[in-house]
């Protein structure tokens, strides 16, 4: 599992369809505890083109610890969590500021601004350039 530190983690890995796996246990309220190993995302990072990502809540403590002077493009999903605060969108994009990105947010295919869509607050996509890339 993608993360911030090496080690083992818990892990919730759900039957549901409409649930996603996650480590966040309100994101697979169904899902069963299981132990897994992580490793910090940074040491995958060295002159990466094209970093993807869509883990399920944990974009926000994985990208806040990544090195990413070496990436050129990001496309992902940011998930906020269940409180409806943004917080956690404002400290990635806070993080792509400071690394040199230029980002948009979507929700649904509509471009966004600061705030993800009303009727579906806990998903937007960020597109992101590394200027200096």
């Amino acid at each position: 599992a993608a993360s911030s530190r090496d080690g083992q983690i818990t892990f919730y890995a759900s039957d549901a369809p409409s649930e996603a796996d996650s480590i966040w246990r309100e994101s697979s309220p169904k899902g069963k505890p299981v132990s897994v190993r992580a490793e910090n995302i940074s040491q995958h990072l060295r002159g990466v083109d094209l970093l993807k990502f869509d883990i399920e809540g944990s974009e926000y403590e994985v990208l806040e610890s990544a090195d990413l002077s070496r990436v050129a493009w990001i496309i992902g999903e940011v998930h906020q969590r269940r409180s409806g605060h943004n917080e956690g969108l404002h400290r990635i994009l806070k993080k792509l500021d400071d690394s040199g990105f230029r980002y948009s947010l979507q929700s649904g295919m509509r471009p966004m601004d600061f705030v993800c869509d009303p009727e579906y607050p806990y998903l937007c996509m960020v597109f992101a350039h590394n200027n200096g890339k």
